[in-house]
């Protein structure tokens, strides 16, 4: 049984480590965010702006870079220390896409 629970949460962990560029690019486009809105205020058919007042390309920049900076702390992390372990190490593909794709849903989402 604790065979199990150890299972469990070690991959839990795994998840969180490996999701961790997308979950750091989130908050962070907000604290780099502000400026001029990505939708230059363009407004839809229906008179709402496209994409909200939020989404800034600021932020946008800002969050992304944050996701890969946190990613490239995690393949150096890996590599240096934990060199002996099973802990996968990150590509440099998959770090910029979580980064970017995590805002992109974000984008997306507010559209619709």
């Amino acid at each position: 049984m604790l065979d199990i629970i150890i299972s469990v949460f070690s991959t839990i962990l795994l998840a969180i480590w490996l999701m961790l560029p997308a979950y750091i690019s989130n908050p962070m486009a907000v604290v780099f965010g502000g400026g001029p809105p990505m939708d230059m205020g363009m407004k839809f058919l229906d008179g709402k702006r496209v994409l909200g007042e939020g989404k800034t390309l600021r932020g946008l920049i800002g969050g992304t870079a944050c996701g890969i900076a946190i990613g490239l702390l995690q393949i150096y992390a890996v590599s240096a220390f934990a060199s002996t372990s099973n802990i996968p190490i990150p590509t440099i593909t998959a770090i910029v896409a979580l980064s970017f794709g995590a805002l992109l849903g974000d984008i997306i989402k507010s559209f619709f």
